[in-house]
């Protein structure tokens, strides 16, 4: 293209819309090679031809009368008529100096007649002419130049109805393509659907889709084997009517239901339940509204065992607190009942509170020390000092008041039980 050559104000926006149309290099076709046989025809002339300025060259669509695909882009004929409007006439080029410097002015071709009409789109852009072309001078009357305007017209018309038939084709082949990826999507999700079944089914953990009245929906065969029913009895039955009547099960249950009826999720909630059969059963309970739907998602495990094992641990906990010695409260002496007899518990009258062998422990080391010093104060080995009074116990209704004394040691020979201490009951 000559560097000299003018561009229109809004080039950059015309090739744009040039490529829209998706035109350039494209096929003969039928259609355009008849408008230019017709405007040949008609305007009795040798050339027609259907042009396209692109950037650097002037492409032909069509072209009656000229073996030639494409010129360069040069002023004066095609390049100058798309600066107009109306019909653009040249009646001989050999003498206006727009086209004298053309290549088909002063090459080979020798053209001297040159009319064009525009092809103006609908948002106003010349893509390019339909011209008709004479190797002799000669005039343009004004119904032959509207006349070339109406076959610039149907022109432009062909090219609108390609450039929509393109569309359609394209939108049917993504109308093809949406509906494969659909169906295919269709058969994805009758899988995915099938392998949910399977695993919403199988699973070993119970789950319940329900209501906000806690109406069962579905229930997978965990949630039934807990609950105690079969598949036909699910439609119609309410999950609060597994819930006993006691006042704690009670308001655990409107706890939990008051959450779900504020939208708020709740995890790990311990419910007593009882099975259609009457059993009890413990279950830890989440649930999740949908998000803007009126049921929830509900999903919870048998922990009867556990709470069972809990209760039993708790009971043994309080039996071995009422038994172990260590928990026996300290004995003061008898306590008399209306009738007189000691109504004091047996081991607290046995163990003084304390742990029996440690209670021995301790009596014998304080009774040895006591001897050690009797013995100290009579040397002369005295038996009647009493070293002291201990237990006082119930005999027939009486005290008995219990005294150790100490002995002499045994002389050398003497049984070893002659130096043990001597006990005395009064």
């Amino acid at each position: 293209m000559n560097a000299d050559v003018a561009l229109p104000p809004n080039e950059r926006e015309r090739l744009n819309a040039l490529e829209r149309y998706q035109i350039l290099d494209t096929p003969p076709d039928g259609a355009f090679d008849n408008l230019t046989a017709v405007a040949a025809n008609l305007f009795r002339v040798p050339i027609a031809i259907v042009s396209l300025v692109d950037h650097d060259r002037i492409w032909f669509k069509s072209h009656h009368g000229l073996d030639l695909c494409e010129v360069g882009r040069e002023p004066g004929l095609c390049a100058s008529a798309i600066f107009s409007k109306e019909v653009y006439h040249i009646r001989d080029a050999v003498d206006d100096v727009r086209a004298l410097a053309n290549p088909l002015v002063a090459g080979e071709w020798g053209l001297r007649f040159y009319a064009a009409a525009p092809l103006r789109t609908q948002d106003g852009f010349n893509l390019g002419t339909l011209c008709v072309m004479d190797r002799k001078p000669r005039e343009l009357t004004p119904s032959e130049a509207e006349m070339l305007t109406k076959l610039a017209t149907l022109v432009m018309d062909q090219m609108e109805l390609q450039l929509r038939a393109r569309k359609v084709a394209e939108l049917e082949q993504v109308e093809r393509r949406m509906i494969e990826q659909l169906r295919q999507a269709n058969a994805a999700l009758g899988e995915s659907e099938e392998r949910f079944r399977d695993l919403f089914e199988e699973a070993p953990i119970a789950y319940v889709y329900e209501d906000l009245d806690t109406r069962l929906i579905q229930v997978n065969r965990a949630a039934m084997r807990i609950l105690g029913i079969e598949p036909q009895e699910v439609a119609g039955t309410f999950g609060k009517s597994f819930v006993p009547d006691t006042l704690d099960a009670q308001r655990r249950l409107r706890e939990a239901l008051e959450s779900v009826g504020h939208g708020i999720d709740t995890s790990g909630v311990v419910l007593e339940l009882r099975r259609k059969d009457g059993k009890p059963v413990w279950i830890q309970w989440w649930s999740k509204p949908v998000l803007g739907g009126n049921y929830t998602r509900s999903m919870f495990l048998d922990i009867t065992d556990r709470v069972l094992m809990q209760q039993e641990q708790t009971r043994l906990q309080a039996q071995n607190r009422q038994l172990h010695p260590l928990n026996v409260p300290r004995y003061h002496g008898p306590r008399p009942d209306a009738a007189g007899a000691d109504s004091t518990p047996g081991p607290e009258r046995l163990f003084v509170g304390r742990d029996p062998q440690r209670t021995q422990f301790r009596r014998h080391h304080r009774w040895k020390s006591r001897i050690a010093k009797s013995d100290a104060a009579n040397p002369a080995g005295r038996t009647h000092r009493c070293v002291g009074a201990h237990h006082r116990r119930k005999r027939n209704g009486q005290g008995t008041r219990r005294s150790r004394y100490p002995r002499p040691e045994p002389a050398k020979g003497a049984r070893p039980d002659q130096g043990e201490l001597q006990c005395c009951a009064r």
